[in-house]
């Protein structure tokens, strides 16, 4: 598994106890704890400056988990993640996450399912997809072990770009190439008499 540098934008939970479970599904994600860059929210311009200094973050060859762990007002959280990839386009290619905490923002679940789409229960850990099209890994605190151990294997799927609706890939067979007129070969069940 790769580990992951941590961003988060709007920094990370002020509770012991909060804190202590989103690092817990973090690493369950792939996040390396050992490199976490918190920043405070009302100083996202100079956030984004320090992180447009590390030369492997701006040329894409780090792994990056960008966690937002305050998920209202969700403009502001939208606009964060569009304000860094702006600055720092290699973290379009991020996974990025929300750590929702009901107990500490009571209507942030009904917010969510308000606006974008979730495809799936949020017990289930969702991909939460914006109206502008950005993808998040969506955890609430309380999610069943069997979702926790999938975590990085989500996460995978959330940094791939999403599969077009048809899964088939039709290829020539060795260089061979289509022809202009395709003929079909003569079935005599067909044939008209």
């Amino acid at each position: 598994m790769r580990h992951r540098i941590v961003i988060a934008p709007l920094g990370l939970p002020s509770e012991p106890a909060a804190e202590e479970r989103c690092a817990e599904l973090l690493l369950r994600c792939g996040a390396d704890l050992g490199r976490v860059f918190e920043a405070d929210p009302e100083r996202l311009g100079p956030f984004a400056n320090h992180l447009a200094q590390i030369r492997e973050l701006r040329e894409g060859s780090l792994h990056v988990l960008a966690v937002m762990c305050q998920s209202l007002p969700l403009a502001r959280m939208t606009a964060t993640r569009q304000a860094l990839e702006a600055r720092i386009p290699s973290l379009a290619k991020a996974a990025w996450v929300i750590f929702a905490d009901p107990s500490r923002e009571p209507s942030c679940l009904e917010e969510i399912a308000s606006e974008g789409t979730l495809n799936g229960a949020v017990w289930e850990a969702p991909e939460w997809k914006t109206p502008e099209g950005q993808r998040y890994l969506f955890l609430i605190p309380r999610l069943p072990r069997h979702v926790e151990s999938d975590l990085s294997v989500r996460i995978r799927k959330l940094t791939q770009p999403e599969s077009s609706k048809s899964g088939r890939v039709l290829r020539p067979i060795d260089g061979a190439r289509p022809a202009a007129t395709p003929t079909l070969p003569e079935i005599p069940a067909l044939k008209s008499a």
